[in-house]
């Protein structure tokens, strides 16, 4: 695909995914003087939001309207090249980071209480608001990594404008290409994250279930490269194939085996672009027999059993039936408790088995 194809279907793309969705409050941004809104959304999640993804710390805030799933609205600053998070507001209350246990992976916060955002790694989507907030003059870009700011562009009308029309003649304006490649990044980030909400598949009992990654977003897969995405070698850098992983499992004699691996991408609400990952290519010498042993899976996994249908135009609907709490240690099936779908935990607490309790509150 030429330059142009690719900024037309980034046009195209974003066209598509906001014609679809509810806009979503922004959060606030400070940056060199300006204060910016931070856009989200279901592709853009707010930085804070994977903070708690990527931590597996049960999520805090609750849904505010549909025009804020998030629950929350988070203040943000830029200054000496880092990105910080300065204070999250809820409705009209402001609380600082720490109400929320929301703290820096390897530093203390600032005497501002400003607290290094080092958890977030992806593109940042702001826009300059002025006539009291209802019309964009520019938007500003910023490649993030580990919080630290890598790259940034401000990109104004008349730029989207020159890149709507790019060729391989501008490969030597420097300017234009930078702009036009942190658009491709952020395109890819979108359709990235975008994807982390589909469930993974797994053969439990000779048959065919979901296994639970939508609420974490963070399929099993990722423990193998420490949770981190940027170390997921088809994360949204990755401008030639980028994918979020689709996984395939099997639990065979006690022991867990991913069988194969797909890259989600695209926005399509009745479609995904699915590519298939030969697993010998991210796991040599260990793939053997079409399959690797997952050794480095721990924890509690929740396998659903239920019924797929599918509708008009693609669309499908998963009923389940039945919940199955699974304990692993290394790859190996230590314990499991299956519960119907209809279970009211609340209900029949006093009479709960204590170790579907034990298994239900380490989830």
């Amino acid at each position: 695909m030429d330059m142009k194809q690719v900024v037309i279907t980034f046009f195209l793309f974003n066209f598509c995914l906001r014609a679809n969705a509810t806009d979503q409050a922004p959060d606030k941004l400070f940056y060199n003087g300006l204060t910016l809104r931070l856009n989200t959304g279901w592709g853009h999640p707010s930085p804070l939001e994977t903070y708690f993804y990527q931590t597996k710390i049960a999520y805090p805030f609750k849904m505010l309207s549909t025009g804020n799933y998030r629950g929350h609205i988070a203040t943000w600053v830029i200054q000496n090249g880092r990105f910080y998070l300065k204070e999250v507001a809820i409705r009209s209350e402001t609380h600082p980071p720490a109400k929320f246990g929301i703290k820096s992976i390897t530093t203390s916060p600032t005497d501002a209480n400003l607290v290094f955002a080092d958890w977030f790694s992806g593109i940042i989507d702001s826009d300059k608001i002025v006539d009291k907030g209802r019309e964009t003059t520019s938007s500003f870009y910023f490649q993030v990594r580990n919080g630290e700011i890598i790259s940034m562009s401000e990109i104004t009308k008349e730029d989207f404008q020159r890149i709507s029309k790019i060729s391989q003649n501008d490969s030597l304006d420097t300017d234009l290409i930078t702009k036009y490649n942190l658009l491709l990044l952020n395109q890819n980030y979108i359709a990235y994250y975008y994807r982390l909400n589909e469930n993974d598949n797994i053969q439990y009992n000779n048959r065919e279930c979901h296994l639970n990654t939508e609420v974490s977003r963070l399929s099993p897969i990722y423990t193998y490269y420490s949770n981190q995405h940027l170390q997921w070698p088809f994360n949204w850098e990755n401008l030639e194939q980028c994918g979020a992983p689709h996984c395939y499992w099997k639990i065979i004699n006690d022991s867990l085996f991913l069988t194969g691996i797909q890259l989600y991408s695209g926005t399509r609400f009745d479609s995904i672009d699915k590519e298939t990952i030969d697993l010998a290519t991210l796991f040599s010498g260990k793939a053997k027999k079409g399959q690797v042993f997952a050794n480095w899976v721990n924890g509690i996994q929740l396998i659903i059993y239920g019924i797929d249908t599918t509708y008009e135009f693609g669309f499908k609907d998963f009923k389940p039936k039945e919940f199955t709490y699974c304990r692993l240690e290394n790859g190996i099936v230590k314990e499991t408790y299956t519960i119907p779908s209809d279970f009211d935990l609340k209900k029949n607490d006093d009479t709960l088995d204590p170790k579907l309790r034990k298994l239900i509150k380490e989830y």
